[in-house]
């Protein structure tokens, strides 16, 4: 049986594979008397996988011991199919408005499933209602653009007995997402342990999403908090690497505390970025496909400089750590969009032809333009003092606008404080670059798909640096990190940077060296995950 794709996404239903939700009940059930929740069964995997299990360890009437709810009335015949005479153990409805009084007050020893993944903003009102209950009741400070599988998430406890176990397939925002931290800390606090593999396999690429998955493990519920205990975490390139990773045959990663804790020791001698300055998205265009140009597209259209006005549109325009109108003029005529409309000086027929050529429609449906006064003038006044690169691969920069030029909304704005100094602009650009300012990046950062550290404002002004007072050979590290990073010589830039701190009494050579251990297995680590 199969449903529209849009019906799914409605729904936030991904039936899971079999081959992984044998793993998780492998895990989850280990007695045949364990009674077993699966909260949103949908196809019914995690069901037919439970039954198989009990089966095994010797359990004589294993559908008995197995219970589920489903707001969706064909997951009850993909049930009839499974189980056949399935009983009262089924309710038909919206888990989250089940309170622990249903399935006849009973509790349970292991809570498996995939739930459903719903973001906020597709809620319905009765869901949003539901949501904010189980919210109020377990982790009031969560973050309201939390995802319907973190209320799953939740409320399932309510049907956990004392020491019972939870295992969920949920989505790779698990990891990295700001409402996913709450819920860590919630998780650490009420169980004993905490295990997440994440999967490089896409489980669910054929039905439409391309999300990566995590297998989460926690044991031994306890209702009243204890002090957290942190969690372990693992990679596995496929389903079968996982159930090895599981089984004890492989070796599952520490977390890395460790490397958080050599970093804040050193913290205690450094400041945050956002005591230097402020951080601002870049310009909104609305259309960047539009406005951006190049040489051969302004040639084209018949559209001179006159109209067109330097912008850093993206990171890789800006090599080092500073940026100039030559680094703008260069890229403009090998054909990157170093260059945008601007009509606040007026038009000529060439630009107002190319204006025509967007459609009233789009005009109509843009709400960026909606926003403008005149829609197709997306400069602003002023130019920030510097940019940030918050979406990389390997690491954030810091550059200085020497171009006195605008970005677009790929990047960040810096604007300094007043009591910043130009030296201490160059040293914070130089920090960012050194081992310790590149494993600050990894920490405060956010690991997205294909291994991207991206940062959001608030991460950027949290980011700390080393400053130390003397600046001894400043300005010469500076231009010669510049030069390092234009030529593509990372390392050395970074090892530049490390021994300007190290020369001006901010860390030591042993210092440098622990440090940069650790950033080798922040980024092996983010980079596996991809």
């Amino acid at each position: 049986m199969t449903r529209a794709a849009a019906e799914r996404r409605q729904l936030g239903a991904y039936y899971s594979p079999s081959s992984v939700a044998d793993v998780v009940t492998e895990w989850a059930i280990r007695s045949p008397y364990d009674r077993v929740l699966e909260p949103s069964f949908g196809g019914c995997e995690f069901l037919q996988s439970s039954l198989s299990r009990l089966q095994h360890l010797g359990c004589d009437f294993p559908s008995s011991q197995l219970s589920g709810c489903d707001v969706d009335p064909q997951a009850f015949i993909h049930l009839g199919a499974r189980l056949g005479d399935f009983g009262d153990n089924f309710l038909l409805g919206n888990f989250l408005e089940l309170d622990a009084s249903a399935f006849d007050g009973k509790k349970f020893q292991a809570v498996v499933g995939n739930p459903p993944y719903v973001r906020h903003h597709n809620f319905s009102p009765v869901l949003t209602a539901a949501a904010r209950r189980v919210k109020s009741r377990l982790l009031p400070n969560i973050n309201s653009q939390a995802s319907l599988w973190v209320y799953f998430v939740l409320h399932s406890t309510a049907f956990l007995e004392e020491g019972g176990r939870m295992a969920w397939l949920l989505p790779g925002s698990f990891l990295h997402a700001d409402y996913s931290k709450c819920l860590h800390n919630f998780l650490q606090a009420h169980f004993n342990s905490v295990v997440s593999v994440r999967l490089r396999e896409r489980l669910f690429r054929d039905k439409g999403a391309d999300e990566s998955t995590v297998i989460v493990l926690a044991d031994g519920w306890s209702k009243l908090p204890h002090r957290p205990r942190g969690w372990h975490h693992a990679i596995a390139e496929t389903v079968a690497q996982a159930r090895l990773t599981l089984s004890g045959d492989e070796t599952i990663r520490k977390p890395t505390s460790e490397d958080d804790e050599l970093a804040a020791k050193l913290g205690d001698h450094s400041t945050p970025l956002g005591e230097y300055c402020d951080v601002q998205i870049g310009l909104v265009t609305g259309d960047a496909k539009f406005f951006l140009f190049n040489a051969a597209k302004a040639e084209k259209l018949g559209i001179g400089t006159r109209f067109l006005s330097p912008i850093l549109s993206r990171g890789a325009l800006a090599p080092g750590i500073s940026l100039s109108r030559q680094d703008l003029n260069s890229a403009f005529k090998l054909g990157l969009p170093a260059k945008i409309l601007n009509t606040s000086k007026g038009s000529s027929a060439s630009v107002r032809r190319y204006l025509a050529s967007m459609s009233e429609q789009s005009l109509s449906k843009n709400a960026t333009f909606k926003k403008r006064s005149i829609w197709h003038c997306p400069i602003e006044a002023g130019a920030p003092d510097a940019f940030f690169t918050g979406m990389s691969h390997r690491f954030p920069r810091l550059i200085l606008n020497v171009a006195n030029v605008d970005c677009t909304n790929s990047l960040y704005r810096i604007q300094f404080k007043q009591h910043v100094s130009a030296a201490k602009k160059k040293m914070l650009c130089v920090s960012l670059i050194s081992t310790f300012g590149q494993l600050s990046a990894e920490v405060y950062g956010r690991q997205y798909s294909a291994g991207m550290l991206k940062h959001e404002p608030r991460d950027v002004r949290a980011m700390r640096l080393l400053v130390p007072k003397s600046r001894a050979k400043l300005a010469d590290t500076y231009r010669d990190i510049d030069a390092l990073l234009r030529r593509g010589e990372v390392d050395g830039a970074r090892l530049l940077a490390d021994k300007f701190l190290i020369d001006n009494g901010a860390l030591t050579n042993e210092d440098c060296q622990n440090l940069a251990s650790s950033l080798v297995r922040r980024r092996n680590l983010r980079w596996l995950l991809k």
